[in-house]
């Protein structure tokens, strides 16, 4: 019985992986159906003999997608236990189908219903007996008819059977049986109707769309020149700009016009950040003690008449720079020359002129006028200077 419930369970699974291949189409809703079907049959230990097979054939109706109803028959002999003679059964059932995802190429369904089993053995005679059933089973796809009439599945299904006897006297116990079956369903009815031919409706071409015009480039700060040749990005709106996007600057000295407070500067001439003409000033006189700070007494005379100088431009703006030669250390020349262009600033407002219109840098010997190869060349290179802003008219 083993080898039989084997072969079954095998056979259904190979028949179930080939229908996988078949269409998942259902074209089985509405259609009567014929399943014979062979079972392997485990008997209830009530009945008192072994396990064996059993074989019928089941009719059917499709009653919509989810539904189906049947009834079944099928008989089988099985062997008696000693001293218990061998057993017939007959038996006839009706069962309701609850099928799920039945458009799949293989779908589940859920089975139950009422058995109608007459049972025989010599010893004993006939005798009836009423079960219910349940279980579940596959069902996949095989083939499908070219017009749909006719659909070919594999069927496999496992169910239980117990003992009720509504109608009549228990008799040999009250068995509950185990059947696994495999079998074939034909299902048969109309053929599909044909698909309604379409009038073939000759449309004229579409005009072709107009072309798209390309986006315009990016001009991130509106200056009306494109990003990717723009080399002065950011500038301020209403600035007017040159073709490569950097405000105009139309006295070339640095400065553009939108900043620039004094307009048409001469060419080369220095300016300062509004634009404004700077003039320099080398205090020649202004002398100090060998590698110190210190003002020599010759040189007051000369700052007396920087003095009268910065007193007619009252409030404007000064810077005094202190500077030496290369002899030295870089680090030490910068501070002597700071503590130079400090020591005239504290000189200058001593004699009155405004302390915040006077800024004292040092520049060390970063910016020589003269050859530092020399005695005549350093000796140019030490010195102390001024520049302001010029007064202009223009």
């Amino acid at each position: 019985m083993h080898r039989l419930h084997t072969r079954a369970l095998t056979l259904g699974l190979a028949l179930l992986g080939f229908s996988a291949l078949a269409a998942a189409d259902d074209d089985t809703v509405g259609k009567w159906y014929v399943a014979p079907t062979l079972w392997a049959v485990r008997t209830g230990t009530d009945r008192q003999v072994k396990d064996g097979a059993a074989f019928g054939p089941a009719l059917g109706k499709n009653l919509s997608n989810a539904w189906s109803v049947e009834a079944a028959f099928s008989t089988g002999n099985f062997d008696g236990k000693a001293p218990v003679n061998d057993l017939t059964i007959n038996a006839l059932s009706i069962d309701v189908q609850r099928h799920f995802y039945r458009d799949a190429p293989i779908h589940p369904y859920l089975t139950f219903g009422a058995v109608q089993s007459d049972e025989s053995r010599s010893s004993t005679g006939n005798y009836q007996r009423q079960m219910l059933q349940g279980g579940l089973g596959l069902l996949a796809h095989l083939y499908t008819q070219p017009d749909h009439s006719g659909v070919l599945q594999v069927r496999l299904e496992a169910k239980g059977r117990w003992h009720v006897s509504w109608l009549t006297d228990p008799h040999q116990g009250e068995p509950a049986d185990f059947l696994m079956g495999v079998g074939l369903q034909w299902n048969w009815g109309a053929a599909a109707a044909p698909a309604p031919v379409a009038k073939e409706l000759v449309v004229p071409p579409a005009a072709p769309a107009p072309p798209v015009a390309p986006p315009p480039p990016k001009d991130s700060d509106g200056d009306g020149v494109p990003d990717d040749i723009d080399r002065c990005p950011n500038t301020p709106p209403g600035v007017k700009v040159d073709a490569v996007g950097c405000p105009i600057d139309s006295d070339h000295d640095g400065v553009p016009d939108y900043l620039d407070k004094c307009p048409g500067t001469p060419p080369g001439v220095k300016v300062d950040a509004n634009g404004c003409e700077i003039e320099e000033i080398v205090l020649k006189g202004v002398n100090f003690d060998f590698n110190s700070a210190k003002l020599t007494a010759a040189s007051e005379t000369v700052l007396d008449e920087v003095v009268a100088l910065l007193k007619l431009r009252p409030g404007a703006p000064a810077i005094l720079g202190g500077h030496t030669d290369s002899k030295g250390k870089p680090a030490y020349n910068l501070k002597l020359s700071e503590r130079r262009a400090a020591a005239v600033r504290d000189y200058l407002i001593a004699k009155g002129i405004p302390a915040q219109s006077l800024t004292a840098k040092g520049y060390g010997a970063t910016k020589p006028i003269a050859s530092n190869a020399t005695d005549e060349g350093r000796a140019q290179n030490r010195r102390v200077t001024l520049e302001f802003t010029r007064l202009a008219t223009r």
